[in-house]
């Protein structure tokens, strides 16, 4: 059986900007709520990253992907759930990478695309746009691939 293209998608952005189509943010990830949920029943699969922007002219930018991992899924040798501890070893935002994108803003909106694997111990997805030059608009969305089995 092949695997399936991802079916659920979800933008990430600026929830005020709605007549802009909630562009992409420039703050790094701080709550436990930001970004967007990684849906359970699809955390072991593949994640598309569908980045579009949009500029006047020549553009460059960098879009640092964040995964939140909450304590509560870090257990202990033993089994157990560790204490989670103000601003100590808990739950926190992690960089997973971060993509280059350069254009020369001439053909329109710029399309790319780009896939996450191995998931497992995030809940939340954040995409950050940082150092843009030529004042380019990013949209994110992520996209999540439903489990497969194997016949």
């Amino acid at each position: 059986m092949l695997p399936q293209h991802p079916a659920y998608w979800l933008r990430h952005g600026d929830l005020t900007g709605a007549v802009n189509q909630y562009p992409a943010l420039a703050a790094a990830p701080a709550l436990s709520t930001d970004g967007v949920p990684v849906p359970p029943n699809r955390r072991d699969t593949l994640v598309k990253v569908d980045l579009t922007a949009e500029a006047a002219g020549v553009y460059t930018a960098s879009i640092v992907i964040w995964g939140y991992k909450p304590a509560v899924q870090i257990l202990l040798a033993d089994g157990t759930t560790p204490a989670i501890t103000a601003g100590g070893r808990g739950p926190g935002w992690t960089s997973l990478g971060e993509l280059a994108v350069a254009d020369t803003g001439a053909g329109g909106q710029v399309r790319e695309s780009h896939q996450l694997e191995g998931l497992s111990a995030f809940t939340r997805l954040y995409g950050q746009v940082t150092a843009p030059v030529g004042a380019p608009t990013f949209w994110i969305d992520f996209g999540f691939s439903l489990h497969t089995v194997e016949a």
